[in-house]
């Protein structure tokens, strides 16, 4: 970044034309900032697809390659436990009397109302409610969804002690 400043002064109204000027100035002579800490987080392409039987046979048939779906077919929160985040998703779920467990990247919640109630949904997690357009948008934003990708680190955490 040059520390060159040409303002015109002509173009900035008022009698504050200097004042103006000076702040910009200030402001292009700090230096630049830090770049933000990052998390990265690694897709393989394996869907975890919940919801309705009918549902989730059908969404699971339009993942394209290389998405790779498990289906869990639940009925409501009480049935499910999921846990983690794109590309570290651990689940639970009963599937009649069978406990069954696994390990996704991404999860496309089909359940009304979705399997997660939380203001912050985890990255990887998906839930586009009953809308089939909605639910097609999804697929294809899904589809984008393997390899590694860097998202920007919110905080900080440490150890209570």
């Amino acid at each position: 970044m040059s520390n060159e400043l040409h303002i015109n002064l002509r173009r900035l109204p008022g009698a504050n034309a200097l004042a103006r000027a000076a702040a910009i100035a200030a402001a292009q002579a700090l230096p630049e900032p830090d770049p933000a800490p990052t998390v990265s987080y690694r897709s393989e392409g394996r869907v975890l697809v919940a919801g309705s039987a009918a549902d989730v046979a059908h969404w699971a048939e339009q993942l394209p390659p290389p998405l790779v779906a498990s289906l869990a077919c639940v009925r409501s929160r009480a049935d499910i436990e999921i846990a983690g985040y794109l590309g570290a998703f651990a689940v639970r779920w009963r599937s009649g009397n069978a406990l069954l467990e696994g390990q996704f990247d991404l999860i496309l919640d089909l359940c009304d109302p979705p399997l997660l109630a939380r203001h912050t949904l985890p990255h990887g997690y998906f839930a586009p409610g009953q809308n089939d357009e909605a639910r097609a948008a999804v697929i294809g934003e899904l589809a984008g969804m393997t390899g590694v990708f860097e998202k920007p680190k919110y905080f900080v955490y440490r150890a209570a002690r």
